[in-house]
């Protein structure tokens, strides 16, 4: 699934992304990255990470510049693995192959990697990582605002995005590392203090379109 909308392979330094001993070696990397995360060791290192995927020092380098490349990219992949509820059990409707999901399940799929989120969004507010997260929610939320016929007359939607998505961030982080509600908790707080032109609107319901991998553009290498 998409959130992102950029092909995974984006930070492949080097080679063929398309290549499946390309893909396999970053999949190896991302899920070392994760696992030392969750068993509490220090920050992962190119050495480290290497050695637990069982690859090469050189065939890292293929793939990312350093340890903090392959954490983003972690993230990233974090983003666009997202796999909602089914339009069945929703109720929500899709468009195109795409599918609409709520702050909700979204707050809840990145619980489940809180260890990952921790490490790669809270340590410093100008995190790639972070810089992902607020780019993908400013789209998808600026997306919403725009098919909302009852906004204030002249409203910039991807402004209003930008500076609703900035509050949406910090009750998001903070409940990252102190998470004493639910994710459904989270979602109902997030909108009360929302606008109520905004929470009035259907299409605060399912703000989040979800795109099938099926339909995101080919994967291309990229440098880094």
């Amino acid at each position: 699934m998409g959130l992102t909308g950029t092909p995974p392979a984006v930070f492949m330094r080097e080679g063929n992304a398309a290549d499946p001993r390309a893909v396999r070696t970053r999949q190896l990397l991302l899920d070392a990255f994760e696992r030392q995360l969750e068993r509490g060791e220090s920050a992962p290192t190119v050495s480290s990470l290497a050695q637990e995927a069982g690859v090469s020092r050189s065939s890292f380098y293929n793939h990312f510049s350093g340890a903090e490349n392959v954490g983003v990219a972690a993230f990233r992949e974090l983003l666009d693995e997202f796999k909602p509820s089914s339009d069945a059990e929703t109720g929500r409707p899709s468009e195109g192959g795409t599918t609409r999901v709520g702050f909700a399940e979204f707050f809840g799929h990145l619980g489940h990697h809180r260890v990952l989120c921790l490490a790669v969004l809270v340590p410093d507010t100008q995190t790639p990582a972070l810089f992902e997260l607020h780019g993908t929610l400013v789209a998808h939320l600026a997306q919403a605002i725009s098919a909302v016929d009852t906004k204030p007359l002249g409203l910039q939607a991807n402004r209003a995005a930008i500076f609703l998505v900035g509050g949406i961030l910090s009750l998001l982080l903070d409940w990252l590392q102190d998470p004493t509600e639910t994710a459904e908790d989270l979602a109902k707080t997030v909108e009360s203090m929302l606008p109520g032109w905004l929470r009035e609107s259907e299409s605060l319901n399912a703000p989040i379109l979800v795109t099938p991998a099926s339909e995101l553009p080919s994967a291309t290498a990229s440098g880094q």
